[in-house]
């Protein structure tokens, strides 16, 4: 959903595939930040992205603790590897706090879709590789994650899940009072 003039960052870029695909989305406009904790990964993306027309600044950091300001990014992208990071609640809460309000964070990485694990597909993949066995991190997602959308793809053996940055939580509004001493809440906006 970026288009031309997006500022967007790369959270662990590898080396540097998917970072085209978002070049392709920003055409001639927009910037390019991409981060990695292994500084080979840096080097080979930084190759593979010398002849892009847009402006791409390299940082070798750890996701957990990202450099920019609250709101810099217009969207965050990270695809493989948030199932190996130590601090996961804490990298989602990063990721989320450097997206403007209103924009976008997407993350994925290995896990085979709940209804195939118990099958002989999703027992092979988990027998070959471990990582496969994960879960999306969907408890780990920040209060002000709105538009939370969860896709198993690529065989249904990676997860990715989407959400727009919110101000904060969603209000809750009391809907109807009940015949006890409790009180029906739902988000606002829903009804």
């Amino acid at each position: 959903e970026i288009g031309p003039g997006a500022r967007v960052l790369e959270v662990g870029c590898g080396t540097g595939k998917d970072s085209l695909g978002i070049v392709s989305h920003l055409k001639t406009e927009g910037e390019l930040y991409v981060q990695d904790i292994s500084s080979g990964m840096i080097a080979i993306a930084r190759r593979r992205l010398a002849e892009v027309r847009i402006p791409v600044e390299y940082f070798l950091t750890n996701a957990s603790y990202l450099p920019f300001a609250d709101g810099f990014f217009d969207a965050v992208f990270h695809f493989g590897g948030i199932n190996t990071f130590a601090e996961i609640p804490r990298a989602l809460a990063e990721m989320t706090r450097v997206t403007r309000i209103g924009g976008k964070v997407v993350v994925g990485d290995e896990g085979v879709a709940p209804w195939l694990r118990k099958k002989l597909f999703g027992k092979i993949l988990i027998n070959a590789n471990p990582l496969y066995k994960h879960k999306p991190p969907i408890e780990h997602l920040p209060e002000n994650a709105q538009e939370v959308g969860l896709l198993w793809l690529i065989g249904k053996a990676f997860y990715l899940i989407e959400y727009t940055v919110g101000h904060r939580p969603p209000p809750l509004t009391p809907l109807l009072p009940n015949t006890g001493d409790a009180v029906t809440f739902a988000p606002s906006g829903l009804w």
